[in-house]
């Protein structure tokens, strides 16, 4: 019987499995495997997902093998460090906004809503720009890249993913 830790554990590793497909001295090219879930989500539904496989990618620490299935990982704190870049920090900066806006609207002779308004987008515009030019600079870093924790069996990989033992998978793409 699967432990409350080890159900966890499974769980937080869905997803992360990809494929090895190409070799390339010290790196792999990696096809990211979405799990059944994914079908869920409905994302792909909207046309915000192309249906083109995912690649990346990643330094081969393992010495993973083409055909190979692994567990990819990205430094814990990176998650939450995007989250909160991504979410967080333009909500923050449109509600500044939209305060700033209703404080001196009447001072620039507008109505404080219209003023309010204008400059929560404003701000919101502005804080994106930044966020754009941000991850320019910290894509070349390792700080958001993801790396080979585990090479995975092919079945675990499957049962991770939600993938029929026929071949057959409900995947979204």
């Amino acid at each position: 019987m699967e432990t409350k830790a080890a159900e966890l554990n499974h769980n937080a590793i869905k997803g992360q499995i990809a494929k090895v497909v190409d070799l390339d001295d010290d790196m792999v090219t990696v096809k990211v495997q979405r799990h059944a879930m994914c079908e869920k989500c409905g994302v792909c539904n909207l046309g915000i997902v192309s249906s083109n496989e995912k690649t990346v990618k990643v330094e081969n620490t393992l010495n993973a093998s083409e055909g190979d299935y692994v567990s990819l990982g990205i430094k814990s704190g990176a998650i939450l460090s995007a989250s909160f870049i991504l979410y967080v920090v333009p909500l923050l900066t449109f509600f500044l906004g939209l305060v700033l806006g209703n404080i001196y609207g009447d001072e620039v002779g507008m109505a404080p809503d219209l003023f309010s308004g204008l400059l929560g987008i404003t701000f919101l515009v502005i804080t994106f720009v930044i966020i754009f030019l941000y991850d320019k600079r910290v894509r070349g870093t390792n700080k958001f890249k993801p790396y080979i924790i585990r090479i995975v069996d092919e079945n675990e990989a499957k049962e991770m993913l939600g993938q029929e033992e026929d071949g057959s998978d409900e995947q979204c793409h």
